[in-house]
């Protein structure tokens, strides 16, 4: 592997999205009998009825997906990144390979012909909760057959998400290929939850098959305390570091866990003095920006306030994408430290 400081590079798994925000009262979540804050899947004819009935609310349309937000960050500090996952040749899929277009993010998937790119619906209530409704799309297609095995091999890193254990038989055999190829180029291995339902469908198997063969977990609190069947935050920390190499726990503007090469702290949330909006990315942000971190060089330590600055950053925007200026945030904070 070339690791010289201009070549290194993240790859990632992950679901292609498009998201669509849809600024709304709870009045309209009543109306279409959706329990505030769930996350649920939908056939296509379901969201395409779901959407035709938010058009009474403000809709904003902005790209997502878990790892594809965390490689967003990590390119605007610089890293070269690899996204594999399936977008569909519609209009969706343009509006997130357009996106890519000027960063240092190489789409290893061309664009499927006469498929449908994945979407999310998200509500979003005045107290910035968000209600989810997704439909998947082409994503779910996505096969070992479509991994890029040289890009795995070239990286420091392979990012994948848990969102592939829930989605389909193909996504899930490509997730434990992925990480064979890491594994046999000496490729790191992250690991993001990403979703609390997937711990809860999948948590036996997480614990005995991707805890073992990954470097580091990234879990917000929820996700943490099911995956170590705790109730307390602190107690799940302990026991995710205690079985998995390397463990990031986020707990919002309670800051983070981290346990890696032996470092073992709390970082608390930075402290932006801005008013939060919406914290939907924000875990996908510090993830991204903790990899680009420690991929420069930096101690677990710097790379962890760096990732805090730009997710605090994250929380007081509507889109779950990290800033522009991620670059002169993240190097003002590791400058000071």
């Amino acid at each position: 592997m070339n690791s010289s400081s201009d070549s290194k590079r993240i790859s990632a798994l992950t679901h292609p999205m498009v998201d669509i925000l849809v600024s709304c009262e709870r009045e309209l979540l009543a109306s279409l009998n959706l329990e505030p804050g769930t996350y649920a899947t939908l056939e296509r004819h379901e969201q395409d009825a779901l959407v035709a009935a938010c058009r009474q609310g403000e809709l904003a349309i902005v790209n997502g997906g878990s790892a594809a937000n965390s490689v967003v960050c990590m390119s605007l500090l610089g890293i070269k990144t690899s996204l594999m996952g399936l977008a569909g040749d519609d209009a969706f899929g343009h509006h997130f390979v357009d996106e890519l277009k000027g960063t240092n993010v190489t789409a290893c998937n061309p664009l499927v012909s006469a498929a449908r790119t994945g979407s999310c619906v998200s509500l979003v209530t005045p107290d910035s909760e968000r209600t989810m409704r997704t439909h998947l799309g082409v994503a779910k297609e996505f096969s070992e057959s479509d991994i890029n095995e040289a890009a795995i091999a070239e990286s420091e890193w392979l990012l994948v998400e848990g969102y592939y254990l829930t989605a389909s038989a193909k996504n899930r055999a490509a997730l434990y290929r992925a990480i064979e190829i890491a594994r046999a180029n000496s490729t790191r291995v992250a690991f993001s939850a990403a979703a609390e339902f997937a711990v809860r469908q999948f948590r036996d198997e997480i614990s005995s098959k991707i805890l073992p063969n990954v470097d580091l977990v990234f879990a917000n609190q929820d996700e943490a305390r099911l995956l170590a069947d705790a109730k307390a935050v602190d107690d799940a920390f302990s026991a995710l570091a205690a079985s998995a190499h390397g463990v990031v726990v986020t707990s919002g503007a309670g800051g983070a866990a981290v346990s890696y090469e032996g470092a073992r702290f709390h970082e608390p949330a930075f402290k932006s003095g801005l008013v939060a909006v919406d914290s939907t990315g924000a875990g996908d942000a510090f993830a991204g920006a903790f990899l680009a971190g420690l991929t420069l060089g930096l101690s677990p330590q710097i790379a962890a306030k760096g990732a805090a600055r730009i997710a605090a950053e994250v929380v007081t925007r509507s889109s779950s994408r990290a800033p522009e200026n991620a670059q002169a945030l993240f190097s003002d904070i590791i400058g000071s430290s």
